[in-house]
């Protein structure tokens, strides 16, 4: 039996009948795979916490079959300032239904799994307010590591549109677009490392960018994220609007 020695993000978990879990894990050498973890759903167990989302560690691994399976652990990051704050909360099940979506599994790709470290490290420094300009840079550079980059003319046009059969900003055709919202979708897209910049059009950024995923790779399961999305939204408002 061969053991593999991986570094890994979790992505999500699912239980399984007994006190294991399964956990996608995105890594440095397999690319996104599911790993089982042994007993960790038990009330004495003290890897609980290395099974929840968006965890950086360190992961000794033997294949039985078709299943990877966790012999050793060593957490890196938790990223703990992203899951304690709402708007930051959100960023990550972006990030966590981007990946589970898009990324194939088994497929070595550690690039991505780069900008996800890098753009979680972020999001856990900035301020609340900046979230939104995290998301807006994975986004981009997510696409373009995938093979689907959001297109820009390669100089600046005198008139602006987006469409999906331009492969989005364009001169020829599809919805007219906002000389402010190019400029600064241009500005994020060109960034070599997510950096703090005040953002006036980050809503309407994020609503292209859902827009050409939707319609790019046909995902009706992304579509029905954006809903449930708008549902918390909804119900967070409820909640702040009560506690005043």
């Amino acid at each position: 039996m061969g053991y593999i020695n991986v570094y890994g993000l979790t992505i999500t978990a699912f239980p399984s009948k007994d006190s294991d879990r399964y956990v996608v894990i995105l890594t440095d050498r397999l690319g996104k795979i599911i790993v089982k973890f042994r007993s960790v759903r038990s009330s004495a167990s003290k890897r609980s916490g290395y099974t929840g989302s968006f965890v950086y560690e360190k992961l000794q691994l033997y294949k039985k079959g078709n299943t990877y399976i966790a012999t050793e652990i060593e957490m890196l990051n938790d990223f703990r300032n992203t899951k304690e704050e709402f708007p930051k909360m959100l960023i990550l099940l972006y990030l966590q239904e981007l990946l589970i979506l898009l990324l194939p599994y088994e497929e070595e790709n550690l690039k991505v799994l780069e900008l996800t470290i890098e753009t979680l490290q972020f999001l856990n420094l900035i301020d609340q307010e900046y979230s939104q300009l995290a998301l807006i840079y994975y986004m981009f550079h997510l696409l373009r590591l995938l093979g689907s980059p959001i297109n820009f003319p390669k100089k600046q046009p005198k008139a602006i549109y987006f469409s999906i059969e331009n492969n989005g900003f364009n001169e020829i055709s599809g919805f007219p677009v906002d000389k402010t919202l190019y400029e600064e979708a241009l500005y994020l897209s060109k960034m070599d490392h997510p950096e703090l910049i005040k953002l006036s059009k980050s809503k309407d950024i994020i609503y292209l960018l859902n827009y050409y995923i939707i319609q790019k790779f046909e995902l009706d399961a992304y579509k029905k994220f954006l809903e449930n999305i708008e549902n918390i939204k909804n119900i967070e408002n409820i909640k702040t609007l009560y506690a005043r």
